[in-house]
């Protein structure tokens, strides 16, 4: 009973969501602002981040993006064209399902 408490107190102190794997969560923000990411709103997540301000509200507002799950992404297509700028080190992506990459970084 402990230990369930234990780990009760440390999920909700760093609210982690758990609604489904492609979720991008971050400490300060509610479990019920978790964004879910898909096909659909890939483009326009990636495209939020990166026209933030600054990094540091990019990461408040989307967590951060070098640790996104991207697991059920298929397309990334043209996901940073244009943006010469962006050079995060985004390795830890998992790819595994994507199938188009065409000009992703032209």
């Amino acid at each position: 009973m402990k230990d369930f408490l234990l780990l009760l107190i440390i999920l909700v102190a760093t609210r982690v969501c758990f609604s489904d794997a492609s979720t991008i969560c971050t400490s300060a923000s509610p479990i019920s602002s978790c964004i879910s990411l898909t096909d659909s709103n890939f483009q326009i997540t990636v495209d939020a981040y990166l026209d933030e301000a600054n990094e540091a509200d990019a990461i408040a507002t989307y967590g951060d993006m070098r640790y996104w799950y991207t697991g059920d992404i298929t397309s990334m297509a043209s996901a940073f064209a244009s943006r010469k700028e962006f050079n995060l080190d985004i390795s830890a992506w998992n790819v595994s399902e994507v199938t188009n990459m065409d000009s992703m970084f032209l």
